[in-house]
């Protein structure tokens, strides 16, 4: 008598603290978010930033919000109309790279214009202030959207397939890709045919001779191998192309107030881990 006493106080015990502290045994609704990247999943921004920050939310809201990466453009959004499937509520959240979206947005790449900054830490130091404060307004109020976290992304030097550019000359009748009007502005003054391609399109043009050339950092060059198709780089720290990710307001606003909190938490810690 006495032992099956103890085994209904022990599942009393049991159920009641499986009541009170553990709320999704208890049918507590997980939110699930998609987040498409613009970058594949080998990429470090991917791979360890955003990676960090939706395990860090998923930790800390005890499963109750679950972002999930669809890394390298998977679920068919173009990342130049990122901000508009954000705007229309069609994601809750996703990677936005400014320099592609400056076509609906061109305050956005206040931080990426040619030469505007030496390195990180002058980026970080003068550029990334400003352009917090200047967007915040706008991509609320047009976008119906707020910024998580904003980074830069990595050097942009300049790759060739035959020869380097070792004069203003070595650019004319060359082809190159680029991702927004002024540095095609820039490249055409030199005598370089340029056009707009999407990052997953660079690999297979350059192999095939659509294009001989173009921008990017060591960091996606790494990604895609362009090692295999490419044979020059030449350094010239041109621009530090930045990316954020963007919250769309009314999902932020549906998620319960601690959720939010945590989100909000998550984001300032990253971004001052990334400083």
């Amino acid at each position: 008598m006495r032992g099956k006493n103890i085994l209904v106080i022990s599942i009393g015990v049991l159920f009641f603290f499986s009541l009170f502290f553990v709320p999704n045994m208890c049918g507590a609704k997980t939110i699930e978010w998609k987040l498409p990247a613009t970058f594949p999943a080998t990429n470090k921004l991917v791979s360890v930033i955003w990676q960090g920050i939706v395990d860090d939310i998923y930790k800390r809201t005890d499963g109750r919000l679950k972002i999930v990466i669809y890394p390298g453009g998977e679920l068919g959004y173009p990342a130049k109309e990122m901000l508009r499937f954000l705007r229309d509520g069609i994601i809750p959240i996703a990677e936005v790279a400014w320099p592609y979206a400056v076509g609906d947005f061109p305050l956005g790449k206040l931080c990426s214009n040619l030469f505007i900054a030496k390195d990180f830490d002058d980026w970080y130091r003068v550029v990334h202030p400003i352009w917090l404060e200047a967007v915040r307004e706008p991509l609320s109020k047009k976008w119906k959207s707020m910024v998580l976290i904003h980074v830069p992304f990595s050097y942009v030097h300049l790759w060739t397939t035959d020869k380097p550019l070792t004069s203003l000359d070595a650019f004319k009748g060359r082809k190159f890709r680029i991702w927004e009007p002024a540095m095609g502005h820039l490249f055409e003054k030199l005598g370089t045919t340029t056009t707009y391609m999407q990052w997953s399109d660079v690999y297979m043009a350059l192999q095939r001779g659509v294009i001989d050339g173009g921008p990017t950092g060591y960091t996606t060059a790494v990604d895609a191998k362009l090692w295999e198709v490419v044979k020059y780089c030449t350094e010239c720290s041109m621009v530090i192309p930045d990316n954020s990710l963007v919250i769309n307001k009314k999902a932020f606003e549906s998620l319960p107030k601690d959720i939010q909190e945590i989100v909000l938490k998550v984001g300032r810690e990253w971004q001052e881990k990334c400083i």
